[in-house]
């Protein structure tokens, strides 16, 4: 691979992680991994549905689905990857 085509790729590589949906989301995805509430969540619906206990797995869960930071990180991860599609359908030869 030659250096040009090195140098475009990591310059696409940064306008990628400035794009404002980007950066967004991996803001988001920090957020959404390191959430003591969501983390307490995740555990204790791994926990209904090892027991079988339907009923509260589906109360966590709908829970979990509804939280804020949860509902905006999947939806930021759809238009990423929209995004990135773009991108692969431009750079496919």
């Amino acid at each position: 691979m030659n250096d040009e085509v090195i140098k475009k790729s990591i310059e696409l590589h940064e306008a990628i992680k400035n794009e404002h949906v980007v950066a967004e989301f991996l803001r988001l995805k920090e957020l959404f991994e390191n959430d003591k509430e969501l983390e307490q969540l995740r555990k204790e619906i791994a926990r209904t549905a090892q027991n079988g206990d339907k009923i509260n797995h589906e109360r966590l869960m709908q829970m979990y689905d509804n939280h804020p930071l949860v509902s905006n990180y999947y939806q930021l991860k759809e238009e990423v990857v929209n995004l990135l599609s773009d991108i692969k359908g431009i750079l496919t030869l």
